[in-house]
């Protein structure tokens, strides 16, 4: 029951959501909101496109953080 156990895309944009600083804990309303705003596959989008952001982020940050380092 595999199936079970994993998250929807709008839980896991939920509990992404909820991780900025004016939060957005998980509600029937919020839920609401997610499914009127996107569909199940649009919110997986969101949130790739949210870790793709990050991880390019992180790369830019990582690269300036070493620059001045001789290689």
């Amino acid at each position: 029951m595999a199936h079970h156990t994993l998250k929807s895309n709008y839980t896991s944009l939920v509990d992404r959501l909820n991780l900025f600083p004016q939060g957005a804990p998980p509600s029937k309303l919020l839920d609401k909101i997610l499914t009127m705003l996107f569909s199940e596959k649009e919110a997986g989008r969101v949130l790739s496109r949210y870790f793709e952001a990050l991880i390019s982020y992180s790369e830019r940050d990582l690269m300036s953080t070493h620059k001045d380092i001789p290689s």
